[in-house]
């Protein structure tokens, strides 16, 4: 057993000014995270935030609505674009899901390391094989409504849009799916993993979102 020395006044100032210096750091990071969303979402160039994101387009993050906060907002400005585009929409609401995980060609798939393990296949030659971005993936460990699920949050957040799309129709809701991966030639709801998720994102689609 090893018993500890009461630390000496310039231990103690020296562990200080290092929390400061870790306090500081941990803000910029943070600060930088923000700078990095409001950078990259206006720039986009191809996908539903276009012509929505264009120059003139006023843009906040982290704005609540009702009892939902909402990743960005985006005001439409008045170009002849998105007059056409989005006739009647004043706003555009963007939840943005993270997706960093991927089917497998069946025959090179990973061997499931457990029930709570999600390997997802596709029954096709790999020559016919095109691998798709998977959301969401992981352990069915929370619950929504009675049904176990991968993510009730995300679930939530959906369904608020799809509320947003049918109380007001100045509004443009929005899920942009950014999929973090170089191996992907498209992206899908995981009804493997999570068909609650699945179920209503398909249903907020036709409600508009």
């Amino acid at each position: 057993v090893a018993k500890s020395k009461k630390p000496s006044s310039s231990e103690k100032k020296k562990k200080r000014i290092k929390n400061s210096e870790k306090d500081s750091i941990e803000a910029e990071n943070d600060i930088n995270s923000k700078e990095n969303k409001t950078i990259h979402l206006p720039s986009c160039e191809s996908g539903p935030c276009t012509p929505i994101a264009s120059k003139g387009t006023l843009l906040r993050g982290q704005t609540t609505y009702g009892d939902s906060r909402i990743d960005f907002e985006l005001t439409i400005d008045k170009s002849p674009d998105n007059i056409v585009s989005y006739p009647g929409k004043q706003k555009a609401l963007i939840e943005v899901k993270n997706v960093v995980c991927a089917d497998y060609c069946l025959p090179y798939a990973p061997k499931k390391k457990g029930k709570n393990h999600c390997v997802v296949t596709v029954d096709k030659p790999l020559e016919e094989y095109k691998r798709t971005a998977i959301f969401p993936w992981g352990r069915v460990s929370q619950t929504f409504e009675g049904s176990k699920v991968v993510s009730e949050r995300a679930i939530k957040h959906v369904r608020n849009l799809a509320d947003f799309a049918q109380k007001d129709p100045t509004i443009q809701p929005i899920v942009l799916f950014v999929v973090n991966r170089s191996d992907c030639e498209a992206m899908r709801a995981c009804h493997e993993a999570c068909p609650t998720f699945a179920r209503e994102l398909k249903d907020a689609e036709e409600k508009g979102v």
